[in-house]
């Protein structure tokens, strides 16, 4: 692994900040979870459910776990002072920035999972059973949380990598992710065969896309 091991664990740190900070979630929640989508999320009509989720956890998920990618790109030369791989000329390396997506989704899941999932769990079962919820939600992450911001990172540094920056790609790629991780999460609840190929699906995805990214951006 070229890129050091420090820059990944501080990008998850870096997101552990903004999660406990509190102020990036609460002015993207403003934006994306008002009231009526905030019920569309709660509907019992799938479609409903879709959208809501879509917007409310996706479109709004995704745009914050790609904080630390978008500093990647906009502190690029700094960054190349630094001699860090993936940083030359002052661009962000697509593949580079699909492992700092990756690393942020990381820090994404634990704080979830131990200040959403456990506590319930804790509450109901007890503190071991709340603990070993850690497990499955790291595995489905890795098909989920880690996926979505991979991809989304992929594009994001994509549409700044070339002289012309092209805004166009982070769009296609914003909208993909939150496609999916909408769908993930509204099929949930309606089958479990769908839900787990629309995780199938995604890990297939981001695994293609990081191995055209290693070989059309090997790391410097």
């Amino acid at each position: 692994l070229k890129v050091p091991l420090w820059f990944l664990f501080g990008t998850s740190f870096f997101t552990v900040l903004l999660l406990l900070s509190g102020i990036p979630l609460f002015l993207l929640w403003i934006i994306f979870r008002t009231p009526e989508i905030l019920n569309m999320m709660d509907s019992s009509l799938f479609s409903e459910q879709f959208m809501g989720h879509f917007v409310g956890a996706g479109l709004m998920e995704e745009l914050f776990k790609s904080i630390p990618v978008w500093l990647g790109i906009f502190l690029g030369s700094r960054f190349a002072n630094l001699n860090l791989p993936g940083f030359v000329n002052g661009k962000l390396n697509p593949t580079v920035a699909i492992l700092i997506g990756a690393a942020s989704a990381v820090a994404f899941i634990i704080i979830e999972t131990l200040g959403e999932y456990v506590p319930n769990i804790i509450e109901d079962y007890g503190v071991i059973f709340g603990l070993m919820l850690l497990i499955p939600r790291f595995i489905t992450g890795i098909a989920g949380h880690v996926g979505w911001s991979g991809i989304f990172a992929y594009y994001i540094a994509l549409g700044f990598y070339y002289k012309r920056a092209n805004i166009v790609y982070p769009l296609i790629g914003w909208i993909l992710a939150a496609f999916l991780h909408g769908l993930w999460n509204s099929t949930a609840e309606f089958s479990i065969l769908l839900n787990s190929t629309v995780a199938i699906c995604t890990f297939i995805i981001f695994i293609m896309y990081l191995f055209k990214s290693k070989n059309s951006f090997p790391i410097n």
